[in-house]
């Protein structure tokens, strides 16, 4: 109904992949994520409202995406170091520069370009950044180094990560994430509202940096013109989940539907139910 009596954007995350056929019947984008997929898509994207309302430059934002995300792929537990943080800031900041001067789809970087420019500093650092970056360059896990090859201007569009494997899940879902945000900046300064549909949410739920953003997007999305649905059946994960309790804090509302009396406490504890309603 949403798609047909509105000409607003939709994202669909969908970690089971159900809803490929109806997408496919509507038009829509299908986007496979895996590596044994053909579908492509650009980490790298960006928009002149990607920085949001506070921030007009959107290169630094997009700077500090890409360290977390690097931080979060090579597994670093205790924080990126300082050197490793200016190294990759600087590699940002030099591949967006044709971008900065004519801010057009075609000046858009890739990983690869971040990767060719980080491959020609002369600094241990810098190298032990690239050899751990490598795979997903120049390896098997290079679904997300060049240009995108799918209508990411569709209106309709489905990430399908069921066949997204362990070692790229937490790079593939970051990625996922960031894209959301950079279409919901961009509908944002058109006054155009974006529906997204999260579906198994707890996966996300499952990692501080997913689950983070997760939390952001509930409590600020609204303001961003972001009409955001969470689904689980996994309703105890929401309830450990600080991020997860945030999110219901910030929700318009819920739909419950029947539970097993084993999640009873869980149901209880996340919805502040009283008895009766129990």
């Amino acid at each position: 109904e949403c798609f047909f009596r509105t000409n607003d954007d939709m994202i669909i995350i969908d970690p089971e992949g159900q809803m490929t056929r109806v997408v496919n019947l509507l038009g829509g984008q299908v986007i496979d994520v895996s590596t044994s997929a053909k579908t492509r898509f650009n980490p790298l994207d960006i928009n002149e409202n990607y920085g949001g309302e506070e921030e007009p430059d959107p290169i630094p934002l997009k700077s500090d995406f890409i360290i977390s995300l690097i931080e979060s792929t090579l597994n670093y537990r205790d924080g990126i170091d300082p050197a490793a943080r200016s190294i990759i800031d600087c590699c940002v900041i030099e591949i967006y520069k044709k971008y900065r001067a004519h801010p057009c789809e075609e000046n858009i970087p890739t990983f690869r370009d971040f990767y060719t420019v980080l491959r020609q500093i002369p600094n241990p650092a810098a190298r032990y950044l690239a050899s751990g970056l490598e795979i997903y360059i120049e390896g098997s896990l290079n679904i997300f180094a060049g240009k995108s090859n799918v209508d990411i201007h569709n209106r309709l569009i489905c990430f399908n990560t069921k066949n997204l494997g362990k070692q790229l899940q937490l790079m593939g879902m970051s990625i996922i994430q960031d894209f959301c945000w950079n279409l919901i900046s961009k509908n944002q300064a058109l006054h155009k509202h974006t529906w997204l549909w999260n579906d198994e949410i707890h996966l996300s739920l499952h990692n501080q940096t997913t689950a983070e953003w997760l939390s952001n997007v509930w409590r600020h999305g609204r303001k961003y013109g972001l009409i955001a649905t969470g689904m689980t059946q996994e309703v105890r994960d929401a309830s450990r989940s600080e991020a997860g309790q945030d999110m219901i804090a910030n929700s318009e509302y819920v739909v419950l539907l029947r539970q097993e009396k084993t999640e009873e406490n869980s149901v209880s504890s996340l919805m502040k139910l009283s008895s009766q309603q129990i």
